[in-house]
């Protein structure tokens, strides 16, 4: 499979699962929007965790992606609690 297919494969899953992560949301009423919230992250987090483990990737943290990691954080839960 060519590097092209493989990305757009990879935005194709990303896309799923992110579309799975709202409709949990809905699904689940008994939880507030933060718990979802973290439900959605532990399982980002193992997720993250295989990939690493898998292709031995050190992950880096500097200002830039701590950056993008806050705004990443912030888009998360304003989307749960705003769907709740």
């Amino acid at each position: 499979m060519s590097e092209e297919r493989k990305g757009v494969l990879y935005v194709f899953i990303a896309a799923v699962l992110y579309s799975l992560g709202g409709l949990c949301i809905k699904l689940i009423p008994d939880w507030s929007g933060l718990a979802l919230n973290a439900g959605r992250s532990v399982i980002a987090l193992a997720v993250y965790g295989l990939f690493f483990a898998a292709t031995r990737h050190k992950p880096k943290l500097n200002r830039w992606v701590f950056l993008g990691a806050c705004c990443v954080c912030a888009t998360n839960v304003l989307f749960a609690l705003a769907n709740k």
